[in-house]
């Protein structure tokens, strides 16, 4: 057996939720997660101290783009365009996107690559509940693993499903 590597676990995972393998977007359980997921953002939203400008074009090329902007000139550009999941509206999924990259990204320096978007996810979780620490498991980590499988972000489309336990735990000893 191979050993799990980053690469191999972000390949296994990426095209597990690409085949919409443990798919649920449309039962109440998620749902409801995906409503305490927005209010957490709005409430975290508010909180970011510098000003938010949304862009329609992906405004970084990659995390030490977004950094050294950032720092420079005291705005978080966050990407506005592309879907949004099934249970949110898009205001509520780009304000997702800025509190993900000011409390996660920036707040403890930690890269777009799977294990960085694994740390991200990891410094971020207990803010949410059980549930939606899952469902965002699947949302940050999930889709980031789907991106190394297409190698493109436009044809990943956002798929609100609970992570199994197994992954997440898979994650922790590979990425942690």
């Amino acid at each position: 057996m191979r050993e799990m590597t980053p690469e191999r676990f972000g390949e296994k995972f990426g095209k597990a939720y690409l085949n919409d393998e443990f798919y649920t977007e449309d039962t109440q359980v998620v749902k409801d997660a995906y409503a305490h997921i927005a209010a957490v953002n709005e409430r975290l939203y508010d909180q970011i101290p510098v000003d938010v400008i949304w862009c329609e074009n992906d405004p970084y090329d990659d995390y030490q783009d977004m950094n050294s902007r950032v720092q420079e000139e005291n705005v978080l550009y966050v990407f506005a365009g592309g879907g949004s999941p099934t249970h949110m509206t898009k205001e509520q999924n780009i304000k997702g996107r800025a509190v993900h990259d000011w409390f996660g990204h920036l707040k403890h320096n930690v890269n777009f690559s799977i294990k960085g978007e694994f740390q991200k996810w990891n410094h971020m979780k207990d803010r949410y509940n059980d549930t939606a620490q899952d469902l965002l498991f699947t949302e940050v980590v999930g889709q980031r693993c789907a991106v190394s499988v297409t190698h493109d972000f436009s044809e990943v489309q956002q798929r609100g499903f609970l992570a199994p336990q197994s992954w997440i735990d898979t994650a922790f000893d590979v990425l942690g």
